[in-house]
This record gives structure tokens, sequence and C-alpha cells, in this order.
């Protein structure tokens, strides 16, 4: 009978064990994402901003009319004032949809890329 109950401990044990490194290993939901998405922007006839939801070591973002003619000052790069944020100036633009291509580099040292479309009013 001894020998029983050691036999289900062990096996509780190793159970235990298994389940624990599953969840260490795992996706777990307290695991943190190591890249970051644009959450919003903002802009007007001079400059646009794109907001992350985490902050960025660097990034570069170029702004095009729907010709596609590049309406944008340079490359951009994090604004000064947010971390979380890339700012590109904008040559005076006229009302309308623009297209902005982005690049980051998240603080972890991932890059990512991705567009957006935004009007100036």
């Amino acid at each position: 009978m001894r020998n029983h109950v050691n036999i289900r401990t062990s096996t509780g044990a190793a159970v235990g064990a298994f389940l624990v490194a599953l969840l260490i290993l795992g996706s777990s939901p307290l695991q943190a994402d190591a890249h970051t998405a644009p959450t919003y922007s903002t802009a007007n006839s001079k400059v646009l901003r794109i907001y992350f939801a985490a902050p960025i070591r660097r990034g570069t973002v170029v702004v095009r009319n729907l010709n596609g003619k590049i309406v944008s000052r340079g490359r951009g790069g994090r604004d000064p004032n947010n971390i979380s944020a890339l700012r590109v100036g904008l040559r005076n633009v006229r009302g309308g949809t623009y297209k902005a291509r982005w690049s980051v580099i998240s603080l972890d040292g991932h890059r990512q890329t991705g567009s957006l479309r935004f009007r100036v009013r």
C-alpha cells in the first residue's frame, strides 16, 4: 500500500512539473509581446505623427500623395517629445488623402514595417 501512495505522489509531482514547464515555455497571456503596432495618427498640413502601443528605438516614415509623389520632408524619425511616436514634416500639403509607409525598430531590436492612409482637412 505504501508503494502505491509513493507512485501516485511521484506521478502527481511529474504532472505538476510538466504543467509548470508548459506554462513557462508555452504561450502565456503574461508573456510580453516583442512587437508594437500603430495605435493612431495625427496630421495637419505641416506634420504627421504616428503613435505606437510601445516605445520604439528609431524609425522612418515617408509620405506620398495618391499620385505617388513624395510630400514628406526627409524620412522623419522618432518624435523627440514622445518615444512611442514617429514624426515627419510635410511640404504644406493640401486637403486630401495620403499614404505613409513606416518602419520602426522596437525596443527589443525587431524591425517592423507597415503603411497607413490618412486625411488632411
